[in-house]
């Protein structure tokens, strides 16, 4: 089932299992990217719920800095 991509004003829809849009998802830096998806690999191998609650935190953490990066760089200058 599509999401809407979670950057404020875009009407685009993720596909399962994206983040962001392909034109949003290209604005994260690489290397911020790769965090996103070595937090996500961890968070979708573990198998305890310790195990879980532990890896968690790390993917939020990489996604939000992602979104708020892509919504920092399109924010209009005041």
């Amino acid at each position: 089932m599509a999401m809407p991509c979670p950057i404020p004003g875009c009407s685009s829809r993720t596909r399962p299992g994206q983040l962001l849009c392909g034109p949003h998802w290209s604005m994260v830096p690489t290397e911020l990217k790769g965090r996103v998806w070595s937090t996500w690999r961890g968070f979708t191998k573990a198998k305890d719920h310790q195990t879980i609650m532990v890896a968690r935190q790390p993917y939020l953490d990489a996604r939000a800095a992602a979104i708020s990066h892509v919504a920092n760089a399109q924010a209009p200058l005041l």
